[in-house]
């Protein structure tokens, strides 16, 4: 059982944000929480972590440079959960903060992932393109970024939150909020 959340200080902000693992479920003892990055920018938030073929995988938002717009990185451990990959941005196009990635293993035991985010700049007259994207796990890293919905944003459509399960073996439920508020 592996674990990831991050911490805010009293004004809300994001400090930090640690993994753990449970070592030993009888004694319920938990590994020592190790830091998972570097607090960049808006700092690190929306944490996924998942176990799929003996490896531990984990994505999360964290700023990138002197950028305003968070990101999303990966991070992947072959040793479970005893040393982790340099952190790497999977889906480079997108930016944003837009809930955490809601992660599924298929009915043909592939892995897949959902996740809000926007592709800034858009893909036609610089308007920012907004989605529900997916992306396929192929055994090395995540493939091309489809959309499940995406457009343009509006006062009805901003979407976030993913919510990803599958029923019946073959079929992927997918849910996210959006925010008709703006």
């Amino acid at each position: 059982l592996h674990m990831v959340w991050n911490v805010t200080d009293k004004k809300g902000q994001n400090v930090t944000a640690f993994y753990a693992q449970l070592k030993d479920i009888t004694r319920r003892a938990w590994s020592t929480p190790v830091t998972i990055d570097d607090n960049v920018g808006l700092g690190l938030a929306a944490l996924n972590v998942i176990e799929y073929q003996g490896k531990v995988m984990m994505i999360y938002n964290n700023g990138k440079g002197e950028e305003v717009s968070p990101v999303m990185w990966f991070k992947m451990s072959t040793d479970g959960g005893q040393t982790f990959s340099t952190p790497i941005q999977p889906f480079s196009n997108h930016i944003g903060r837009n809930g955490a990635v809601s992660f599924v293993v298929d009915s043909n035991g592939v892995l897949q992932c959902f996740f809000g985010q926007r592709i800034p700049g858009g893909l036609s007259n610089g308007v920012d393109w907004l989605g529900m994207w997916n992306s396929v796990w192929d055994g090395n890293s995540w493939g091309a970024v489809t959309p499940v919905v995406s457009g343009p944003p509006s006062n009805a459509f901003d979407p976030y939150d993913a919510r990803a399960v599958v029923s019946q073996g073959n079929v992927i439920l997918l849910t996210y909020r959006t925010d008709p508020g703006r």
